[in-house]
Formats: structure tokens, sequence, C-alpha cells
């Protein structure tokens, strides 16, 4: 117990840049609830395009969500954008529990299955290609067929390759692809996708969901929830 007292102590001051629905920020707040990690929260509206403010832009130059403020005892002050490298700098920070396994092979099926989510799936329906779809088609119906399809194209994929390959059970230990999971599946239900397509996938969130981390990260539990 000590020790846990004295890395927290030596923790730097963090502050998460964040937004109640955005998939790329619960998953940090997932890591930084799994860690027991302390931290400030600072709600960025996307709708009202706070991203885009030019004090924002001078730490987040891509004008997204999350950045990870990082101030060191020593007065210096760092930012850390994209959501997978602020992940592992707060596994190098906090290393238990792991993000990932220690086996070569099942580390990089595990980044593989992260990297599916977080490169191959919510880019295509992220809330700036969607609002682009909307510009260009004057058409709310094409802007959810477009975030339904290629959801669940996607989803999909990691469906088969998790029958196929699943991940070592390992007592339920979670890995940085379960707190991708989580919020893209819960993209899943706001855009109407088939969820009985997915019953592999389905399991892993309804368990993951019943974790206090996740839990805590739930978009409804944020101090901006249900605000634009």
């Amino acid at each position: 117990m000590s020790e846990q007292v004295l890395d927290q102590a030596q923790l730097p001051k963090l502050t998460l840049y964040s937004y109640w629905r955005s998939s790329s920020a619960w998953r940090v707040r997932v890591v930084l609830a799994l860690k027991k990690i302390p931290y400030d929260y600072i709600a960025v509206p996307l709708l009202q395009k706070k991203q885009q403010s030019e004090e924002y832009k001078q730490f987040n130059p891509m004008q997204q969500v999350p950045s990870l403020k990082i101030e060191t005892a020593d007065g210096q002050v760092h930012y850390i954008s994209q959501s997978l490298a602020i992940m592992d700098y707060l596994d190098t920070l906090v290393p238990t529990p792991a993000l990932y396994s220690k086996d070569p092979l099942i580390k990089a099926y595990e980044q593989e299955l992260a990297l599916d989510i977080v490169s191959g799936i919510q880019p295509l329906q992220n809330l700036n290609i969607l609002l682009h779809i909307k510009t260009l088609t004057n058409d709310e119906q094409q802007k959810l067929d477009w975030a339904k399809k290629y959801i669940t194209q996607g989803l999909v994929a990691l469906e088969q390759k998790l029958t196929q390959k699943p991940l070592p059970d390992d007592n339920k230990a979670i890995s940085a692809f379960h707190c991708c999971l989580v919020p893209q599946i819960y993209n899943a239900k706001r855009f109407n996708c088939d969820l009985s397509l997915f019953p592999t996938l389905i399991a892993l969130d309804k368990y993951c969901t019943s974790l206090e981390a996740f839990i805590a990260a739930d978009p409804e539990q944020q101090p901006d929830a249900n605000q634009l």
C-alpha cells in the first residue's frame, strides 16, 4: 500500500482536455481510471468548435481531443495528443495494470485490434467527417448511413478476427484494445448498427462496462455530459 501511495505522490500534475462523447477521449479516461491516476478535466465543446480556438491550437494543431497536459515537479509543461500516444505514456508512467501482454506476439495482436478501431473505424465516422458529408449532401440520412456502413464494416472484421483468434483469458485482463472497443460499440448503438452480427464483441463490451473503471469513464459520468 505504501508503495502505491509513493507512486501517486510522484506523479506529474495531469489535465485532460476532453469531450464527454468523444470516443478518443473516452479511451484515455478508461486508462486513467484503470490505473487510478488523478487528473483535472477540462471540457472542450466540439459542437461549439472550441477545439478551433487559437489557445487550443497552440498545443493541439490538429484541433482534436483528447489532449493531455503534463506539469512536472521541476515546472516544465508538456502536451501529448492522440489517444494511443497518451495511453502509452500513461502505461509507462503507471505500469500496473499493464495495457499490453508481455508476450510480444500477443502484444502485437492487441495493438493490431486497437489500431483497427483507432485508425480503421473511428476516423471514418468521427464528427468532422459526418459534418462534412452533411454539408456536401444536405442530407441527414446520408450522414447516418455513412457512419453505419463503416462502423459495421470494421466491426465485422474485428468479430472475424476474434472468432478465429481469441485473446487469452488471463483472468479477464483489460488491454488497450478493450479501452478502444467500448466507445466504438457505443457508437455502433448510436448509429443503429445490427449488433446481432457481433456476439463476441458484445460479450466483451458487456464484461468491460460492468467494471468500475469503465463506469467512471462513461460519457454520462463526465462533467460536461449532455452538453453541446
